[in-house]
C-alpha cells in the first residue's frame, strides 16, 4: 500500500529524468512512453532524443528521508517508532491503530523507492551531470530505501566510474570517495538495491551475467513484462553460490496493445524461486492473461470464480482490473506478494 503509487512493489518512484531508448522486446508497448506522450508534452523518445532533468525529483527525496518508515497497514509515512530497527517496527504513532488489534500491532517498513520509472539510470545518453547528482541524492537520503532499475546493467561500472570522476572534479570527495569504494571494493551502500527487467529467457540470461558482478545489499529481478517461460535455474544456483539476497518479482504486460501472458508461466517462476527459498511478488498477471495448459477439473479448486473464454490458442481469462493486478482476482495459489528482509537482518 502506498500514499503515492500504483505500483504494487514500491512507496514512491522518483524520475531524476525522464525519456529512454528501446532496446528489446520488452519496450515494445513501453507504458513510459504512453505516460510522458499523452500526460505530459507529447515529448519524443528514442535514440538521440534530449533526457528531461526534473530539478524537483532532486530535491523531494530530502524530505521522504525525514520521515522513512511506512506503515505496512495504512501506507502513511512516519518519522518515528518506537525502536529504530530496519523492519518489523512496532507503531507507536499510526493514526490507524485500532484497540482490537492490541495483539497484532502494525509493523513498519523503510520506505522504498523507485528510480527511475520513465526512464533508466544506467542509460549512457543522459548526461553524465544527471547520474552523478542522482548518486549524490541517493546517498545522502540514507534512511530510504533506493529501488534501482535498469535494462543495462552492462554500463554499470562505466557510468558509476564517469559519476565518480566528475564528483572529483567538483571537488565532492566524499560522494566521489563513496562511488569509488562501490565500484572498485565492492562495498555497497546499504540503502540500494540493485534490480534488472528481464521479459524473456535471453534477456534474463545476459543481464544476469552482468548484474551478478554488481555489489548490491540486495539484488532483485523485474521479470516485467513476462513475454515467454523463464528457466531461472542458474541464477539461483549461482545466486546461492554468491550468497546474494534476490527477489523476483512478476506480471504480465498491460495497456490496449498487451502481448499475451500465460499464467503457467508466472506460476512455474514462482513456484521455481519459492523453492529455492526466495522472496516472490506477483505484481498482475497482465492485460491478456491466458492459459494453454488448461485444466476445468482442476481450476474452479485454484482459481474460483474465474471468467474464461475458449480460443484457438487455448482459454483467455477475464479480469476485471485493467491490469490483472488486483490480488483478489489471482488463483490463490499466485496470491503471493512478499518482500526481502531488510539488509542488516
Amino acid at each position: 500500500m502506498s500514499e503515492k503509487t500504483k505500483i504494487q512493489w514500491c512507496d514512491d518512484t522518483n524520475n531524476f529524468w525522464r525519456i529512454c531508448t528501446k532496446i528489446s522486446p520488452g519496450c515494445l508497448n513501453c507504458y513510459a512512453v504512453t505516460a510522458t506522450i499523452v500526460r505530459i508534452n507529447k515529448e519524443e523518445w528514442g535514440k538521440g532524443k534530449p533526457r528531461i532533468r526534473s530539478e524537483a525529483a532532486f530535491l523531494k527525496p530530502y524530505s521522504w528521508n525525514k520521515k522513512p518508515w511506512v506503515c505496512d497497514n495504512c501506507g502513511k509515512y512516519h518519522q518515528t517508532f518506537a525502536n529504530h530497527n530496519y523492519q518489523n517496527t512496532p507503531l507507536v504513532d499510526c493514526i490507524c491503530r485500532n484497540p482490537h488489534l492490541a495483539h497484532a500491532p502494525e509493523l513498519a517498513h523503510r520506505r522504498r523507492v523507485f528510480s527511475l520509472s520513465i526512464g533508466d539510470w544506467l542509460d549512457t545518453e543522459s548526461p553524465i551531470k544527471n547520474l552523478a547528482d542522482m548518486m549524490k541524492v541517493v546517498l545522502e537520503c540514507s534512511s530510504l530505501n533506493w529501488l534501482l532499475v535498469t535494462k543495462r546493467p552492462e554500463n554499470f561500472f562505466s557510468q558509476l566510474e564517469s559519476a565518480q570522476d566528475w564528483h572529483f572534479d567538483q571537488g565532492d570527495r566524499d560522494i566521489a570517495g563513496k562511488l569509488s569504494d562501490w565500484r572498485k571494493h565492492s562495498i555497497a551502500p546499504e540503502n540500494v538495491w540493485f534490480g534488472f527487467t528481464a521479459e524473456n529467457q535471453k534477456c534474463l540470461d545476459e543481464r544476469w551475467n552482468h548484474a551478478k558482478k554488481i555489489p548490491a545489499v540486495q539484488h532483485f529481478i523485474s521479470a516485467e513484462p513476462m513475454l515467454q517461460q523463464m528457466d531461472f535455474t542458474r541464477v539461483i544456483q549461482e545466486a546461492k553460490a554468491f550468497g546474494f539476497k534476490l527477489w523476483f518479482i512478476f506480471g504480465g504486460e498491460s495497456g490496449d496493445n498487451a502481448r499475451r501472458c500465460n499464467v503457467e508461466w508466472i506460476r512455474k517462476g514462482v513456484q521455481q524461486c519459492s523453492a529455492a527459498g526466495f522472496p516472490v511478488f506477483v505484481k498482475q498477471l497482465g492485460a491478456f492473461c491466458t492459459d494453454t495448459d488448461f485444466d476445468a477439473d482442476s481450476l474452479f479448486r485454484v482459481w474460483p470464480g474465474v471468467d474464461y473464454e475458449f480460443n484457438c490458442a487455448g482459454v483467455i481469462y477475464h479480469l476485471k482490473h485493467h491490469k490483472g493486478g488486483d490480488i483478489e482476482e489471482f488463483p490463490i495459489d499466485l496470491r503471493v506478494r512478499q518482500f526481502p528482509s531488510e539488509p542488516n537482518q
